[in-house]
């Protein structure tokens, strides 16, 4: 295959995966999460206590603070990952990234096709 029709079959893989319904559900559960009033502010309070807890992990596990640290994002966690609209989500990114790693499969096998009949080929010589 040359490259430009390369190119365009992925574009085109690309565009089927955007209109698949496990894409659309996909997004329209993390427009949902990010524009809930009841959501985005446990997203928020999730990342920043995270980011906290790992920032004090890295630099100085040692200083105090780090259990209080832990405890908090355990909480923030917990409040995010008990509404079912974040278990929604996950199920879908999950469904989505199924589907990619098969494509991802898919092509890697049909590459490995090419590299082998390259390789038999070259080989007979």
């Amino acid at each position: 295959m040359e490259r430009q029709a390369i190119l365009e079959t992925a574009w085109e893989t690309v565009d089927e995966i955007k209109n698949s319904d496990l894409y659309q559900r996909y997004a329209s559960s993390l427009h949902h999460l990010e524009t809930s009033e009841a959501v985005a502010p446990l997203i928020r309070d999730f990342t920043d206590t995270k980011a906290v807890y790992e920032t004090m992990k890295t630099k100085n596990p040692y200083a105090g603070g780090l259990k209080a640290a832990a405890a908090a994002l355990a909480v923030a966690k917990t409040a995010l990952f008990s509404r079912p609209e974040y278990q929604m989500y996950l199920q879908h990114q999950k469904a989505l990234n199924d589907m990619l790693q098969t494509i991802g499969q898919q092509i890697q096998g049909v590459l490995d096709d090419v590299q082998i009949g390259k390789k038999q080929h070259c080989s007979g010589r």
